[in-house]
């Protein structure tokens, strides 16, 4: 058995399946204990994705319709398992799955270098980025996801295709740069591989978004005209935003080791300078110029005040936090921890939960690639209850990437993206079903026999 293979349950053939389950949740506040779900796979089902399902009905295990219904169905018992939605990865980049983890030791401009560099040596060509894709979506798959929001590198089309040929939904995001001179070239080439994108996007599962880079690396200019191309068509755009304090001290003077790396890709000038040092943080810069975007998603956001966070809510942007990725990348002081997600809570932002690349995650997490490993890290430090977090990990995410809220939870009639099953989670209810959901280490996804 492949390691795909060992990451979901095979569902028998038939025209419809009746589960019972230790267990039933979804971020609406379904809870049931135990639970019948009764499930089929009809043409809609197989137009949303491979692991959609039709939810035909649900309920507990002694509700009598249920005896009635389950008889015109081939059973499958999981007594041990309780069942939620599948997951959203709102922010991962697929293509650097193959670099593996890279090491954070020499702050985060060295670690953006070595980013660099490793991405030319290791996926020069077109296959080498498609086979990297394709290993990013096995990981997602072992970890219950369904659906990303995924960083299609420096507008690398044939990242964007693999996405669109691979069993996951959501959006690709066209990745673009672009500072002082270097912003009109950013500007085309972004369009440029935004067009053959949708000259060639497959089933349709996967749809485009914009991404400048990053307040730093991607001029005024350019985020503006992304943006208004994203307010026309009506895609989202994303962008990593007050990643780090590095971020907000080259907005305010010129200087750090963000300037430093600008300046050894020849990248810096009088006119950047003008246009970074406009005396606005990273992230009132952002919200400027993401204004026209029907969907603004602000990646990271670690470094925030109370006044930006409010901005931020008003704006009506997501925030999409990839926690252990920043603890990773030595952005969050050991004192504060997560305290900026709870300012950004308090202010009304919506936040989705994700895992930024492989390249930024530690060592013993690269089995799988989820976002559920980001809500147990934030569990244990009592940053959030469970509902809240998995309402993070897939009402909130698909949302923000404009996909269907509704193919996430379950409710008769409606077709979910996915069916995932957390593994030995029925025999840790004494703190609630959602909170052994989110608990859970291992993770399957129901795959239909067609």
């Amino acid at each position: 058995m492949s390691g795909k293979d060992a990451s979901m349950i095979h569902a028998p053939k038939a025209d419809r399946l009746f589960v019972r389950a230790g267990g039933l949740v979804d971020a609406t506040g379904l809870m049931l204990t135990p639970a019948s779900l009764l499930l089929q796979r009809d043409d809609e089902a197989r137009a949303v994705g491979p692991f959609a399902w039709r939810v035909v009905a649900l309920g507990g295990e002694g509700h009598d319709s249920w005896r009635r219904l389950g008889g015109q169905a081939t059973p499958l018992e999981l007594p041990e398992v309780v069942l939620g939605p599948g997951l959203v990865n709102a922010h991962t980049h697929l293509d650097l799955t193959a670099l593996g983890p890279l090491p954070a030791a020499g702050g985060f401009a060295a670690w953006l270098a070595s980013v660099r560099q490793a991405r030319c040596e290791a996926l020069a060509s077109e296959e080498a980025v498609a086979g990297s894709v394709q290993q990013g979506v096995e990981l997602s798959v072992a970890g219950g996801v369904v659906a990303v929001g995924d960083i299609a590198g420096r507008g690398e089309t044939a990242a964007a295709r693999a996405l669109a040929r691979s069993s996951l939904l959501g959006v690709t995001f066209i990745e673009a740069f672009g500072l002082g001179e270097g912003e009109e070239p950013g500007v085309q080439a972004a369009l440029q591989s935004l067009q053959r994108f949708e000259e060639d996007r497959g089933e349709g599962r996967v749809g485009p978004g914009m991404q400048p880079h990053a307040p730093y690396s991607a001029g005024p200019g350019l985020f503006a005209r992304l943006a208004h191309e994203a307010g026309v068509r009506g895609i989202p755009i994303a962008s990593h935003v007050a990643e780090s304090a590095e971020e907000r001290r080259l907005f305010e003077t010129a200087s750090g080791p963000l300037r430093t790396l600008l300046e050894e890709l020849g990248l810096w000038s009088d006119e950047v300078e003008r246009q970074v040092c406009r005396g606005r943080s990273p992230v009132d810069c952002a919200l400027e110029a993401m204004q026209p975007a029907p969907r603004k998603l602000l990646v990271h956001c670690n470094d925030v005040t109370e006044e930006e966070a409010v901005r931020i809510a008003q704006a009506g942007a997501f925030v999409v936090a990839c926690p252990r990725s920043s603890l990773q990348l030595g952005h969050l002081p050991e004192e504060e921890r997560f305290d900026h997600l709870q300012r950004l809570r308090r202010a009304g932002v919506r936040l989705c939960v994700a895992t930024d690349s492989v390249a930024s995650l530690p060592a013993q997490s690269a089995d799988r690639l989820t976002p559920l490993d980001d809500a147990q890290l934030l569990l244990d430090k009592g940053v959030f209850e469970p509902l809240a977090l998995l309402a993070m990990l897939t009402l909130t995410p698909a949302e923000a990437l404009g996909l269907e809220p509704t193919r996430f939870a379950f409710a008769p009639g409606q077709v979910v993206a996915g069916v995932t099953a957390a593994h030995g989670a029925a025999g840790r209810l004494r703190g609630g079903p959602v909170e052994a959901f989110v608990r859970a280490r291992t993770l399957e996804l129901l795959l239909p026999a067609d």
